[in-house]
């Protein structure tokens, strides 16, 4: 069966777009008429998937977390500076209605200048624990966003961080994987933020700011 055949199979779509193996076996074959690649495979593939981008001269739109350490993320953004393609991090939940709202009550003044802000994020349903143990780490998949919606609503940097997280599964504490924490915030123009983030809630999906 081709690619495309097995992924109708399993996903119940029908795809309107050729599908390809690989990367490369799509740049092949494309015939030039590609113009950038969006990444939303495991984090530890997006630096072998944006480098060969790179090197194809596609631009990149990626999913967070870019990688899975500082490091990674600083040199996949060299390697594509110096390629000369462009690199973009999806966070897509700062363009939601209300985290633009919510954002632009504290830009323009609305709310008068903040001094402390508290966010609580969950979520409905659970991840299985397989994903949990094999790189679901609490601080780069949920936190990531409520740290990126804080700075941009904010337009503040980050001067230090404290953070403690705790699991609640034996598998996870043997692990050292966390599915619960709480990271407190400190910015360069006064603002204290405290984050809370937790795998599972019972209700839904829950956001509040």
């Amino acid at each position: 069966a081709s690619t495309s055949q097995l992924l109708t199979t399993f996903t119940g779509f029908v795809l309107q777009a050729p599908a390809y193996s690989s990367l490369s076996e799509a740049i092949e074959r494309s015939s030039n008429k590609l113009n950038g690649v969006i990444v939303s495979s495991p984090t530890f593939t997006h630096e072998a998937v944006i480098k060969e981008a790179a090197d194809s001269k596609l631009h990149v739109f990626t999913e967070k977390p870019v990688d899975e350490t500082a490091d990674k993320i600083e040199d996949v953004f060299a390697y594509a500076e110096n390629a000369g393609i462009k690199l973009c991090c999806s966070f897509q939940r700062r363009f939601g209605p209300s985290y633009v709202a919510c954002a632009e009550s504290v830009q323009n003044g609305a709310i008068g200048s903040p001094h402390m802000a508290n966010l609580f994020f969950a979520d409905h349903p659970c991840p299985p624990k397989e994903f949990l143990l094999a790189g679901g780490n609490i601080f780069m998949d949920l936190l990531a966003h409520d740290a990126d919606y804080i700075m941009n609503a904010l337009q503040d940097d980050v001067v230090s961080v404290y953070a403690v997280g705790t699991s609640s599964d034996e598998d996870l504490v043997d692990a050292g994987v966390h599915d619960n924490a709480t990271v407190v915030m400190n910015f360069e123009k006064g603002t204290i933020s405290c984050v809370i983030v937790h795998y599972s809630c019972c209700l839904r999906f829950v956001s509040t700011r």
